[in-house]
């Protein structure tokens, strides 16, 4: 599996909201060995004057010196322009692991410029999107604190197995274990005939927990401790409680579709996801899919270059 090095950019608006991203992302960039670069975009709709610039350079700079009192190299850039075109541009040229950004709600949530910029982040980029939300800040201020798992949600297709080699990556280097889970919303028909409710239940359950096992192997093969969850009901409702449970440390998910996140049983949920869960969450959005997808990251049950990202249902 691929996993280049690279420093960690946060995105920053000049809010107080933004910044509060920074202590999970110190955390991050630390336990991996990377350096943050912490990056400062003036929109279309400002006019940057000398005076507003050098406010920015000297807040920007107070930032950095705070992040390498925490053991992390730091680097600073200011860009102008639309930015979502100005972050892909400089996540290319900079070589860019993650992008970690603070969003107000649901990322479906287009109204607020904030959450539209993070959509359209997680949707464009190549690479992951670490995002934090208000209910992450309320819950802990930073990382550190966190002993619990990474928790993987998946849904039995070869998309959503793709979160699991940046989970292996980031279980390695912080030292963590990972959960993998899967929730059926379905509801479970007596099929054949003569298989009453409750076995087809236990049918449904033997078959999702069959599937995680073999998941949860694949990353024990890679010398990570790994457990697996799995029950009937809501996706989201479980994914929160197995966060809350066993105090994760993040969620790390691949996303699709025009409302940013999701495919199957995780297309109707994600926007829950995102407004329930309390803990920093990894996104892999639709551009970073492909990219993996051609890097053969990670074979699952199918084919990966089967999924045609003009086809795939939102």
């Amino acid at each position: 599996m691929s996993t280049p090095d690279g420093p960690i950019a946060v995105f920053l608006d000049g809010t107080d909201f933004a910044e509060q991203a920074l202590p999970s992302t110190v955390y991050v960039a630390r336990g991996i060995g990377q350096p943050l670069q912490l990056v400062r975009v003036f929109g279309l709709e400002q006019s940057v004057s000398t005076r507003l610039a050098d406010h920015a350079r000297r807040c920007l700079r107070g930032l950095t010196i705070w992040a390498r009192r925490q053991g992390v190299a730091c680097d600073t850039t200011i860009l102008e322009g639309d930015p979502v075109a100005a972050l892909a541009t400089f996540v290319e040229t900079a070589g860019v692991r993650y992008l970690s950004i603070a969003a107000n709600g649901p990322l479906s949530n287009e109204d607020r410029v904030s959450d539209l910029v993070s959509s359209h982040l997680v949707r464009r980029l190549s690479i992951p999107v670490l995002v934090q939300t208000p209910a992450t800040f309320a819950a802990r201020t930073d990382l550190a604190g966190a002993s619990g798992p990474i928790v993987v949600p998946l849904d039995g297709s070869p998309l959503a197995e793709l979160a699991v080699p940046e989970a292996i990556y980031l279980a390695r280097w912080l030292g963590l274990e990972i959960h993998v889970v899967h929730a059926d919303a379905s509801q479970p028909t007596a099929q054949p005939p003569a298989l009453g409710f409750e076995a087809a239940i236990a049918n449904a359950l033997t078959k999702s927990t069959d599937y995680l096992e073999t998941v949860a192997n694949r990353i024990r093969a890679e010398g990570i401790a790994t457990r697996i969850g799995s029950r009937l009901g809501r996706p989201a409702a479980f994914v929160r409680d197995c966060v809350q449970m066993q105090d994760a440390a993040m969620v790390i998910m691949s996303t699709r579709g025009h409302s940013g996140l999701g495919f199957r049983v995780l297309g109707h949920v994600a926007d829950a996801i995102v407004r329930e869960i309390s803990v920093p969450i990894l996104l892999i959005g639709p551009t970073a899919l492909e990219h993996r997808i051609g890097a053969g990251d990670w074979q699952g049950g199918q084919q990966l270059s089967s999924w045609e990202p003009d086809r795939a249902a939102a």
